[in-house]
């Protein structure tokens, strides 16, 4: 069943009735004019979708009861591969047998960078099942080298997808589809996710990193001397629950303020964070009052003058 909803800060999404297969027949994109100054606003402005099952027709992690596709963000798609064609050809090796769509997200063609969304139609399947099978797929796409780098957001059991979008840089069509097999069943999902789980040993052996580290290997990193960036970063990026949200942006801007970052380029940067980490995210409105905050503390931490006053 797909949920949409209109923006990043929308309270409940709404139950359409229908598949995101049906639903995607008769659906007019957006038409919107992309830049680096206007794309945090039209990211958190678009419009957004759950497909599975939900509990009160709300996406937080614990309103989750089953996914019904899996939705990848291709935003690292490798340099070698030049055009929607390239890409949907490379795909169709390994996932010819499957059925698919495969669409731009909002910022393709930004700085000549391809990014796609990959959409897979499933059985109904549960929330771990569905995170095992989201992360097989993306490290399968990294070993075959289709993907240069994978992105954790992909396999968070509530993680929203933006419909279809036309930008100046869209080519028609611009949804491309290969449908011609059958849906995957809970017996050929279960073969496939034995099949990939292969490829998440592999790649996350490789990297050294577990994606739930412990509380004493954090503390050996920090004490190793890991910068508070990426420290922020290791705890944003699992998501932020609604209690902890306002003084984890606070620390968040906070941080970046230090490094010199521009406050309007910081507003930007954190409003993209705040979509994809922030468990409800955070309305612009909080935002800014944040940010406000930020910056007092900044320039009390460097002796300066906030609004004319110390």
């Amino acid at each position: 069943m797909l949920y949409i909803q209109n923006g990043v800060t929308a309270p409940n999404m709404t139950n359409t009735g229908r598949s995101f297969k049906d639903f995607i027949q008769t659906y007019h994109p957006r038409n919107v004019s992309i830049n680096n100054d206007n794309k945090g606003k039209l990211k958190a402005s678009q419009q957004l979708a759950f497909s599975g099952r939900l509990v009160d027709d709300t996406h937080k992690i614990e309103s989750v009861l089953e996914r019904d596709l899996i939705a990848l963000d291709l935003d690292f798609i490798h340099s070698s591969i030049k055009t929607k064609d390239d890409l949907f050809k490379l795909l169709k090796k390994p996932l010819g047998g499957l059925n698919w769509y495969l669409y731009p997200t909002i910022s393709n063609g930004l700085g000549n960078k391809l990014k796609y969304r990959l959409i897979i139609p499933t059985p109904r399947l549960r929330p771990g099942t569905y995170q095992t099978l989201a992360k097989g797929l993306n490290y399968y796409l990294l070993d075959r080298g289709i993907l240069s780098d994978v992105d954790p957001s992909n396999w968070k059991v509530n993680q929203l997808f933006g419909m279809p979008v036309k930008n100046q840089f869209s080519e028609e069509p611009l949804i491309k589809a290969n449908t011609k097999n059958k849906d995957l069943d809970k017996e050929t999902t279960e073969k496939l996710i034995q099949e990939l789980t292969k490829f998440i040993s592999k790649h996350e052996r490789a990297t050294k990193w577990d994606a739930s580290p412990t509380a004493s290997t954090k503390q050996a990193l920090i004490n190793k001397g890991a910068s508070q960036g990426a420290i922020l970063l290791n705890q944003i990026v699992p998501g932020i629950p609604q209690g902890q949200r306002n003084n984890t942006m606070y620390s968040f801007m906070l941080y970046w303020l230090k490094c010199g970052m521009d406050a309007t380029a910081l507003h930007d940067f954190a409003s993209n964070i705040n979509a994809l980490y922030f468990e409800p995210p955070l309305d612009n409105k909080e935002l800014e009052n944040i940010l406000a905050s930020a910056l007092k503390g900044h320039i009390k931490i460097i002796g300066g003058v906030y609004n004319g006053k110390k």
